[in-house]
């Protein structure tokens, strides 16, 4: 079929098409040349199924997962070593481990305070304990004014765990009458001036912070 000769017609047709041969290619040409712009646009816009699926960078969590607290409580003391010893007690009957500084190896550190940061970093909440062990007054007052106060040391450490760890999770037991400094005003404390009467109220407190504990050991352990 396609090697028949050409009609009379359709050699008028090409024979009247080849004066504008030229128009014909020029106009082939340009649209040759706006399909290639297309194309070359084109290319700037990834198939969806090349990109790889986004995934999230967090594990889903799921909604009945609970942030678990540590059990490492901090006792900050002073001179009252029997106090110290009660109250490292109590930590231990509710489940929890106590930090004491002078029971921690020094581990090589010479200067006390390294070896408080280092202890202090591993705590969860830390209890103060303000023994009257001390006395003072602002200068000039006799000496028969002077009034009880707590260790400085336990007000520095007491000050560095207000800053670390948040006033929720620090608690002051206090025992006599003492004179603290005023900035303490609005920070929790328990009385220790009535036999055993701080265990629950300091037992509920670092429970309300966070602390696994059961209250129910309290009586167990009594």
């Amino acid at each position: 079929e396609y090697n028949r000769p050409y009609d009379d017609k359709e050699r008028w047709d090409t024979y009247d098409l080849a004066p504008n041969i030229d128009y014909y290619r020029y106009d082939v040409t340009t649209k040759i040349k706006r399909l290639g712009g297309i194309c070359a646009q084109l290319m700037l816009f990834k198939d969806p199924s090349d990109t790889p699926q986004h995934t999230s960078d967090y594990e889903e969590v799921s909604d009945t997962t609970q942030p678990t607290f540590g059990d490492k409580v901090f006792i900050v003391y002073g001179r009252d070593d029997g106090v110290k010893g009660d109250v490292a007690l109590f930590v231990r009957d509710l489940g929890l481990k106590e930090i004491i500084l002078d029971r921690q190896p020094n581990s090589g550190l010479i200067a006390i305070l390294d070896k408080f940061e280092r202890e202090a970093k591993k705590a969860d909440f830390a209890i103060a304990l303000l023994t009257p062990d001390d006395v003072g007054a602002l200068k000039g007052v006799a000496d028969d004014q002077l009034k009880p106060r707590a260790r400085q040391n336990v007000i520095f450490e007491l000050g560095y765990f207000i800053k670390a760890l948040g006033r929720e999770k620090v608690c002051l037991l206090l025992k006599g009458e003492l004179e603290n400094p005023s900035d303490l005003d609005g920070i929790l404390y328990v009385s220790m001036n009535s036999p055993n009467g701080w265990r629950l109220p300091l037992a509920t407190e670092m429970k309300q912070a966070g602390l696994q504990l059961d209250l129910n050991k309290l009586a167990s352990n009594k």
